[in-house]
C-alpha cells in the first residue's frame, strides 16, 4: 500500500505541502521520517497557540512578513496589497512621502516597495534614502518606474540601495510576486 501511495501525484502534491506548512523542504519524494518530523512541528505550534489565533506559517523562501507598499498607486496598489496579504504578508500602505517616512519610524520591515513617483521622483527617492538611513537593518527594496528609457534612473536606484528596479510594463505585476517569493527573472535589474 505504501508504494501505491508514494507513486500517486496528488498524494505527493498533499505531502509536499504538509511539509511547507511546516517549513520543511519538500525536494524530492517526501520520506516518512520528514512526514512526521512535519507532523511534530505542527502539533507543537498548535499547542502553543492561544485559542482562537492562528499559526503562522512560513510565507515564502524570502520570508518576508511586514511589507511597506508606499505610492500612488490606485487600484494597481490595491491589487498589489491583496496578492501579498493573500501569500501571508502583514501590508503597510503609504500613500504619500511623509505616510511612508513616518511607518518607517513607527515598523520594521522586510520588502519595501515603492513607487519611485509618489508624485514626482523626487519624493521616492527622498522615500528610498530615508528607509536606507533609520532602518536598523535595512529591509529588501523594490522600486517600481513607468517604463522609461533613462538608465541613469535606474542606475541610481539601485545605487541608492534598491535592490530591485521594476518597471511597470506588461507582466511586472507577477515580477514583483516572483520577487516576493524569492525567485526573480534574472533579467530584472538588481543591485
Amino acid at each position: 500500500m505504501e508504494s501505491a501511495l508514494s507513486q500517486d501525484p496528488d498524494m505527493q502534491t498533499a505531502l509536499s505541502s504538509l511539509l511547507e506548512l511546516a517549513g520543511l523542504p519538500s525536494e524530492g519524494p517526501p520520506t516518512a521520517k520528514a512526514i512526521q518530523s512535519a507532523v511534530d512541528q505542527l502539533k507543537t505550534r498548535l499547542a502553543d497557540s492561544k485559542p482562537g489565533s492562528s499559526i503562522h506559517t512560513p510565507l515564502s523562501k524570502t520570508g518576508y512578513k511586514n511589507v511597506l507598499i508606499a505610492g500612488q498607486l490606485g487600484i494597481v496598489l490595491h491589487q498589489i496589497r491583496q496578492s501579498l496579504t493573500k501569500l501571508g504578508a502583514e501590508i503597510t500602505l503609504a500613500k504619500d512621502m511623509e505616510s511612508a517616512i513616518e511607518a518607517c519610524h513607527k515598523h520594521e520591515f522586510q520588502l519595501a516597495i515603492i513607487d519611485l513617483f509618489m508624485p514626482s521622483e523626487r519624493e521616492g527617492m527622498i522615500v528610498l534614502n530615508e528607509i536606507k538611513r533609520m532602518a536598523a537593518q535595512p529591509p529588501e527594496i523594490i522600486v517600481l518606474s513607468p517604463p522609461c528609457k533613462d538608465q541613469s534612473l535606474q542606475d541610481t536606484c539601485l545605487n541608492q540601495g534598491a535592490n530591485y528596479f521594476l518597471e511597470k510594463i506588461d507582466g511586472w505585476h507577477e515580477t514583483l510576486l516572483a520577487v516576493y517569493q524569492g525567485e526573480p527573472p534574472a533579467d530584472l535589474p538588481k543591485r
